[in-house]
């Protein structure tokens, strides 16, 4: 997996978390998902990638981290790209 951590809680109602060049399907993650954690502590699933990314709304609840979560083996020889995360 790979984390998102924040140094303050991220108040915000949008988010995309995408890995992979858009150009191109190599060194994307196709089968993994999404984990959100509200206190810096415990994470919750909120949903699966769909084409190596995943957006949700987040109801203005402040996020301390968020995690991509490989589900099984991707990419090409284990080489992934993650691509900025958009807040909004």
């Amino acid at each position: 997996w790979f984390e998102f951590r924040f140094e303050e809680p991220v108040e915000c109602t949008y988010i995309k978390i995408a890995n992979g060049f858009e150009h191109m399907q190599a060194s994307i993650i196709h089968d993994g998902h999404i984990e959100v954690s509200y206190d810096g502590k415990t994470f919750v699933s909120v949903g699966k990638l769909h084409d190596g990314y995943f957006e949700f709304w987040t109801n203005n609840k402040p996020i301390h981290a968020l995690r991509l979560v490989a589900d099984s083996n991707s990419g090409i020889d284990g080489m992934v790209v993650l691509q900025p995360l958009i807040i909004k």
